[in-house]
């Protein structure tokens, strides 16, 4: 929820913002942007929201006065993925081993 009301998870405190502006909607990897009836409109890139419309990263949000900019942040990705596999430890020698050739 984007708005003036402080429970809002964006809260903009700004003149022209409705309590409850727009709210963002997100599921799996989709976001949606959709104005809730505010009287100074919600914007995406400079076109104004009419019905629930997709959200890709960097988009600008306008809400009222205020601009915004939405972000994808991926989260939970294995560290297994991008880290390269550890090099196996040599074999340990005893004190009276000779070393092999």
């Amino acid at each position: 929820m984007i708005g003036r009301d402080a429970t809002c998870a964006v809260c903009v405190d700004l003149p022209g913002i409705s309590r409850q502006h727009a709210r963002i909607i997100v599921s799996g990897l989709d976001a949606t942007l959709d104005d809730l009836g505010s009287k100074n409109g919600t914007a995406l890139d400079g076109t104004p929201v009419t019905r629930p419309t997709p959200l890709r990263d960097a988009d600008r949000i306008q809400v009222g006065g205020a601009r915004l900019t939405f972000h994808v942040l991926m989260t939970g990705s294995s560290t297994k993925e991008t880290m390269p596999s550890p090099t196996p430890a040599a074999p340990r020698r005893s004190k009276g081993d000779a070393p092999s050739h």
